[in-house]
């Protein structure tokens, strides 16, 4: 949707300005392809009628863009075989000109991929991925340019794509889903565990080991990014409720996550993180994702300390659980609400986290020690990590006190 805004915008302002046919037809294609392929099937109708209706205005090089419009338009509306059709004899045509490894004919190849796979053709999208690996293969090893990047994040999110579509009859199920978010995990604190033995080890080396390390967060970062998103694909074909719950907690967790990591790599200190930058930031994000930002007070006292990953990544998880909470449960019927998060340095490192909501509190017979959700376990767990002492006081909302030292 972002794209499609980007290229009405650009349209717009190409009216005005003395460019060439061909270079006002690439623009108004490039619109109409992200319309059909966002399933705007009118506006894409629109613009394949004023290309048509101008084409002798183009030259060939743009006929192949029309082509490609009518047949995406065709698959959108439902009739994938002609449209498959249409977009195999298009990839053709593009070959015949010696341009079959061009961007062009891969963006057609990830079109047939698309639209096969949403019409259940297996062994077509199988085939495909295959024939879109030697052109992008062969399109790399032309062109050497700073594209291969964004040429690999694309395959690679195919790939992903087509992994999940595989397992779909096995996400379905709760269990499964809340295993794959807890496997996710899982890999990601071992990659981020690799990254930082493999920093530790070769940390002599100042200079080569700033770029690396900055590299290296900036993946990881990526990285979640992707898995979340992935999760954010995956949650819209779930209904059972409780199945979606976890997974958008775990995408909250990895949030928590990468917000470290982007910190790490925007920095010049690619080791320690600005506790009071980090903790402002994500509180905000999380109060925004909620919706509270103008209903609730927020209040976060935290001095500018620095902070290793090590110490950071559990402290983030656990404020992330905690906030998350607050604004799920405790703040219903609550006149003016109070949200507020202190952490207090005493001497010799050592330190107090405060988390307060003046919300109802946890019922009389709550026990938070025998605990059963997800989010509870992963405090104490993480408390336990930090060798913190928790202390929980419920005569005014809730507090959570967290009394911890990084000697």
């Amino acid at each position: 949707v972002q794209s499609i805004t980007n290229l009405e915008m650009a349209n717009q302002l190409i009216e005005n300005q003395s460019l060439s046919q061909d270079s006002v037809g690439l623009f108004v294609s490039e619109l109409g392809m992200a319309y059909a392929r966002c399933g705007q099937i009118d506006n894409a109708k629109d613009v394949l009628a004023k290309l048509e209706r101008d084409a002798d205005l183009y030259g060939k090089y743009i006929s192949g863009y029309i082509k490609c419009i009518r047949h995406l338009v065709e698959a959108a509306e439902g009739d994938y075989d002609q449209g498959l059709k249409g977009l195999r004899e298009l990839l053709l045509s593009v070959d015949s000109q010696g341009l079959g490894n061009t961007e062009e004919a891969i963006h057609v190849m990830e079109y047939i991929i698309f639209y096969s796979k949403v019409a259940g053709y297996d062994s077509l999208t199988i085939a495909s991925f295959e024939e879109l690996r030697e052109r992008e293969s062969k399109w790399k090893e032309l062109n050497k340019i700073s594209k291969f990047k964004e040429m690999e994040v694309r395959f690679e999110t195919l790939q992903k794509e087509y992994a999940i579509a595989e397992q779909e009859n096995e996400l379905k199920q709760k269990g499964n889903i809340i295993n794959l978010v807890s496997i996710s995990l899982a890999i990601l604190l071992i990659i981020l565990g690799f990254i930082l033995y493999l920093y530790k080890n070769i940390r002599r080396k100042n200079a080569q080991i700033e770029v690396l390390m900055r590299e290296l967060h900036h993946r990881v970062k990526n990285n979640l990014q992707v898995i979340s998103s992935l999760l954010d694909l995956q949650s819209s074909k779930l209904t059972d409720a409780s199945a979606q719950k976890a997974v958008e907690e775990g995408q909250e967790r990895i949030r928590a996550m990468s917000l470290i990591h982007q910190k790490l790599y925007q920095q010049n200190n690619v080791t320690e993180v600005d506790l009071s930058e980090y903790l402002k930031t994500l509180v905000q994000e999380i109060t925004d994702s909620y919706g509270y930002s103008d209903e609730v007070e927020v209040r976060v006292d935290v001095p500018s300390i620095p902070m290793d990953v090590d110490t950071t990544m559990p402290i983030g998880l656990i404020v992330n659980e905690l906030v998350s909470n607050a604004f799920k449960y405790a703040f219903h019927d609550i006149d003016k609400p109070i949200l507020s998060l202190e952490i207090i340095e005493h001497s010799n490192r050592k330190f107090s986290l405060f988390i307060k909501d003046n919300g109802k509190g946890f019922p009389s017979d709550f026990d938070f020690d025998q605990a059963k959700s997800f989010g509870l376990k992963l405090v104490r767990l993480l408390t336990r990590q930090l060798k913190a002492e928790l202390k929980i006081d419920q005569s005014n909302g809730l507090l959570y006190s967290f009394s911890f030292s990084t000697n």
